[in-house]
């Protein structure tokens, strides 16, 4: 009795490159979240006695504390998004330079 005839594999048409691996997808979505802490920290930032009343509704830190964050925070959302856009905006990160390296 024989075994089974296997035939080989089929080789695809087209070279299936992931899409994580794809060049442009990591640049745009730095910059869309850059855009996002962006659109995020403007409003936090320029009206940080809303922002409070916010973070003491969720009551998560003590009343004292409830006033450090709406200062400092924006900007750091702003800071962070500012810098993904714009380093963003140049290109690949150094995961790709040292994969290609």
């Amino acid at each position: 009795m024989t075994g089974p005839v296997f035939s080989e594999p089929r080789r695809p048409r087209f070279k299936f490159v992931p899409l994580a691996w794809h060049p442009w997808l990591g640049v745009a979505a730095r910059v869309v979240l850059g855009g996002v802490l962006i659109c995020a920290g403007i409003g936090k930032a320029f009206q940080p006695a809303d922002f409070a009343r916010l973070i003491y509704g969720y009551h998560v830190l003590h009343m004292d504390l409830v006033n450090l964050p709406p200062l400092w925070l924006p900007w750091i959302e702003l800071l962070t998004g500012a810098l993904l856009v714009v380093l963003g905006a140049g290109g690949g990160g150094a995961p790709m330079r040292s994969r290609r390296g």
